[in-house]
């Protein structure tokens, strides 16, 4: 696990997710699947789950945790940009090209990290405890 750290204004309409997919038949932030965390709160994640921060214009910025990263940013923590070209993209102009950073960054995540985001995912969807499963 790797100690992370999204930091924002908390600014109204800011928001952050640990991303678990892509869902392409949904509208803006919505295709974006996965769990809301706090902004400004330290996080434990695996290294390689991606984590995607959305500011109060809009314009969103993907990283993936690396706990070998450090490049002294106490702003991302824990985390390294996943950019190629743009550091970020908007959320209301450039949706497409947005989701498929967030799908690359994705596939670089180990299958076993992928299919436990996966499981995570349809826990939380259906509200499913560790409890329900013992």
């Amino acid at each position: 696990m790797t100690r992370c750290k999204v930091d924002g204004r908390r600014n109204k309409g800011e928001w952050a997710k640990v991303v678990t997919g892509i869902d392409r038949n949904q509208k803006g932030g919505y295709a974006i699947e996965g769990e809301f965390v706090d902004i400004n709160c330290e996080l434990d994640l695996q290294d390689g789950q991606v984590v995607v921060y959305c500011d109060k214009d809009k314009d969103v910025f993907v990283y993936v945790v690396d706990s070998a990263y450090d490049d002294s940013n106490e702003h991302t923590k824990g985390m390294r940009a996943f950019a190629e070209g743009d550091q970020y993209l908007s959320l209301r102009k450039q949706l497409p090209s947005l989701l498929d950073r967030i799908e690359a960054a994705l596939q670089d995540l180990d299958p076993r990290q992928a299919a436990i985001a996966q499981i995570k995912q349809i826990m939380s969807q259906h509200q499913i405890t560790m409890g329900d499963l013992i």
